[in-house]
């Protein structure tokens, strides 16, 4: 999959990486529009100190969870 990898302050690329493993009671979600948000403009810049780099930002995104079970789970699941 492709991700924004920010390797240090100012410096960022579009990058391969790996693609997710659902393990047990997670579900993989696949992303269909992510955005940056005021949180990922300061770890671009360097100023967010609680970042470790290198990092992938966890953007806001719009997704679709693809179901990993035979049967989709009924209606009104909660996801956290």
């Amino acid at each position: 999959m492709r991700a924004l990898l920010v390797q240090s302050a100012n410096d960022w690329v579009i990058a391969d990486a790996p693609k997710p493993v659902a393990h047990e009671d997670e579900v993989v979600i696949s992303v269909v529009a992510s955005g940056i948000c005021g949180t990922d403009l300061h770890t671009l810049s360097g100023s967010n100190t609680a970042v470790i780099f290198p990092i992938i930002p966890p953007s806001a995104s719009i997704s679709l969870t693809i179901c990993p079970f035979a049967i989709p789970p009924t209606a009104g699941l909660q996801l956290i």
